[in-house]
C-alpha cells in the first residue's frame, strides 16, 4: 500500500511517502503559505478608500466572524486539498495520514473533498511541521503503525 503523510500547519506543509511498511519516510514536497505568517493588521486594508487613517474612524460594533489570518489558513487548507485530490485522482497514493495541530487539522478536514476524506487512514493531532524526519517518523510509528515497532 502506498501511503502519503501530510504534516501541516497554517503556514506550511511537508508531504512524505512512507516506505518499508512505515519504517522510513521520503519527503516529496514542501509547501509554504507566507500569508499565514503575516500579522492580522498586515492582512487588513483600508477598504473605504478615503485615505484617512482607520485609527480615527468610529469603532465598529460588529466584529468579523472570521479573522483574516483564519481565512488565509482556510485558503491554504484548500490549496493542500486540491493538490492531494489531484494526486489521488492520478493514483499516486492509496491512503493518507494527516498530521497537524488541532486547530489547523479541523480547518483542513473541513476543506477535504469527500473522496479524499475516505482515503484518510489515520490522523495525528500534533504540531510536527518543524521537526526532523526522525522525530516525525517516531510519532508515526507510535500512532499509525504501533504493531510495526521493533
Amino acid at each position: 500500500m502506498n501511503t502519503w503523510i501530510i504534516v501541516a500547519d497554517a503556514c506550511g506543509a511537508r508531504l512524505f511517502m512512507s516506505f518499508d511498511n512505515g519504517k522510513s519516510l521520503h519527503q516529496l514536497e514542501r509547501f509554504s503559505h507566507a500569508q499565514s505568517r503575516a500579522m492580522e493588521a498586515e492582512l487588513v486594508t483600508d477598504r473605504s478608500g478615503s485615505g484617512r487613517s482607520s485609527t480615527h474612524s468610529a469603532p465598529s460594533t460588529k466584529q468579523p466572524h472570521t479573522t483574516h489570518k483564519e481565512l488565509e489558513a482556510i485558503e491554504f487548507a484548500r490549496v493542500l486539498n486540491d493538490y492531494l485530490l489531484d494526486a489521488a485522482q492520478h493514483n499516486k497514493f492509496d491512503s493518507l495520514v494527516l498530521v497537524a495541530p488541532p486547530h489547523f487539522l479541523g480547518l483542513f478536514r473541513a476543506e477535504l473533498s469527500p473522496a479524499l476524506a475516505r482515503m484518510i487512514s489515520a490522523t495525528i493531532t500534533k504540531d510536527l511541521i518543524y521537526m526532523d524526519e526522525a522525530t516525525i517518523q517516531e510519532h508515526l510509528v507510535k500512532a499509525v503503525w504501533p504493531a510495526r515497532q521493533n
